[in-house]
């Protein structure tokens, strides 16, 4: 599959969606392509090893960059007040800054501008996406944003960024998933949220901590159980989880249906970005 320049990473929490996204990025790189890793968040809302808003950190040719709302919404309101010092003077306004506070797609839709902003000079752009629940509003924030401003330089831009996500040449959509039946079932419903919202679907589908399951683990299992009295009910029971594992990868391949996926095989914990990249490296053509 070609990857477009800029790939946002989707997925319920827990699911590896940060590890994903890193091993994106590096897989990548690992092509010789200029790649950044951007993780959005709020100050005051990033993990401790991640780099200082608006800053980066250097890996050859793998940059990653943290975007912080308050520094992407004084970018994007630069435009209108004539400088990015009067705007930040603007935005620090109290009742302006109480107006952004209930107003958080302005923030989601300022981050995402800044991430397809990179791709002006970055071939290969990979956004780690808030949460499900959350990324789901982010990616309608510039859709929403166009609708409640009147015609003019701030809705042409809005619009831009909207019809950008809507387009799968410009953006690619990547969901990660597992083959837990509840974590399967949000993810369905970010596809429905997508289709109604952009009229897209996912491009792409990493199904981490895939269960293995030997072709005849199962009947040995069982032959065990029926030649070994004294092993009969533990060579049940080991028949039986390694069904159910059976049966979780099975509805997770129905659920990929057409859709390209990655298979991620399960680790004893989070396997490492670079194992990621690995993965991912025969997928991932820019």
């Amino acid at each position: 599959m070609a990857f477009a320049k800029l790939t946002l990473v989707v997925g319920k929490g827990g699911v590896g969606r940060s590890t994903v996204a890193q091993g994106l990025a590096m897989a990548a790189s690992q092509r010789g392509e200029s790649a950044t890793y951007v993780q959005l968040g709020v100050a005051g809302n990033k993990r401790a090893s991640s780099p200082p808003s608006g800053s980066a950190i250097q890996h050859g040719a793998l940059t990653w960059l943290a975007l912080e709302g308050t520094a992407a919404l004084e970018a994007v309101a630069a435009p209108l007040f004539g400088s990015r010092r009067i705007a930040k003077a603007a935005l620090n306004n109290f009742a302006i800054a109480r107006l952004l506070d209930v107003m958080p797609a302005l923030r989601e839709y300022a981050l995402l501008a800044a991430a397809l902003e990179l791709t002006a000079t970055q071939q290969a752009v990979v956004v780690d996406m808030p949460a499900t629940g959350h990324g789901l509003a982010w990616l309608s924030a510039a859709g929403r944003l166009a609708d409640l401003v009147p015609p003019g330089r701030t809705r042409d831009q809005a619009l831009r960024v909207d019809a950008a996500l809507r387009d799968a040449t410009l953006t690619t959509i990547v969901a990660v998933t597992l083959t837990e039946p509840i974590v399967l079932s949000e993810t369905q419903q970010l596809r429905t949220v997508l289709k109604a919202d952009l009229g897209r679907d996912i491009d792409h589908l990493v199904i981490n901590r895939a269960p293995v399951v030997p072709a005849n683990a199962i009947q040995i299992a069982h032959d065990l159980a029926g030649l070994e009295p004294a092993l009969a009910e533990p060579a049940h029971q080991l028949a039986m989880w390694l069904e159910q594992r059976a049966a979780a990868r099975r509805q997770a391949q129905e659920f990929a249906g057409n859709i390209e996926a990655t298979w991620i095989e399960a680790y004893p914990n989070n396997p490492p970005p670079l194992a990621i990249a690995h993965s991912l490296a025969g997928a991932y053509q820019v």
